[in-house]
């Protein structure tokens, strides 16, 4: 029997709409029936995660996501996902607040380069500027001995003017002329595999953009949520 999916979203509705479009994409169907029974509550109000990480005030943050965790749970959600690297930072407290399984995007991420691409000395990620201060993708690669490469400090406040004006202003293309350009300065400094550690760099990067492969971090988390959703049975 799959399950009712709810998603954490609006962080942002760009991502969480290129999140849901690869997540119907990722689920084996035959009919429009055996699509998952999706639950998306896509709420723009939530906190800035990447000002709560900088500023070390996380409970604003916290008690938003719990509070749309457990509606969904209410909603008859039995799986929770939320197509928002940032917010992870504040997973273990979410995974406390209901009694449903959180994926955590981070750890399917870290697996998906290590079953997907051998054992890379060095990945570069392009995330936002909470993500990277939080080191949770440098904790989760560390375990396997990878070293996580990040933007220079003008890298990555441009690639930060980047993330808000799309999730603002919408796809540009001298959004993706960045991303692109910022992607290669990491290849050059070693990086074997890009990390897109922020829903909206997938939006910016492809696969075709860069020398090395791209892991999109959406896909990956659909991927995840598709293989939770359906059990062993199902999903591939």
């Amino acid at each position: 029997m799959k399950k009712v999916v709810g998603i954490i979203g609006g962080m942002g509705p760009l991502a969480t709409a290129d999140f849901f479009l690869k997540l119907t994409r990722a689920t084996p169907v035959k009919s429009e029936r055996d699509h998952l029974h999706v639950i998306i509550e896509s709420d723009p109000s939530i906190p800035d995660r990447t000002e709560a990480i900088l500023s070390g005030d996380l409970k604003g943050l916290a008690d938003a996501l719990c509070q749309i965790a457990r509606r969904l749970e209410r909603m008859g959600a039995q799986l929770i996902a939320m197509p928002c690297n940032s917010a992870h930072v504040v997973l273990d407290q979410i995974r406390r607040a209901v009694s449903v399984p959180v994926v955590d995007m981070i750890e399917e991420v870290a697996k998906a380069v290590i079953n997907g691409h051998g054992h890379p000395e060095a990945v570069g990620l392009l995330a936002t500027s909470g993500t990277v201060a939080s080191g949770m993708y440098q904790r989760a690669f560390s375990r396997f001995g990878i070293e996580v490469l990040t933007p220079n400090e003008g890298e990555q406040s441009r690639l930060m003017q980047a993330i808000y004006s799309l999730k603002g202003e919408g796809l540009k293309g001298e959004l993706c002329g960045f991303a692109r350009r910022c992607a290669a300065s990491l290849v050059e400094r070693g990086a074997q595999v890009i990390v897109c550690g922020c829903t909206e760099i997938p939006l910016m990067l492809s696969n075709e953009d860069v020398s090395v492969p791209v892991v999109d971090c959406n896909e990956v988390l659909a991927r995840a949520v598709v293989r939770i959703a359906f059990g062993p049975r199902g999903g591939g």
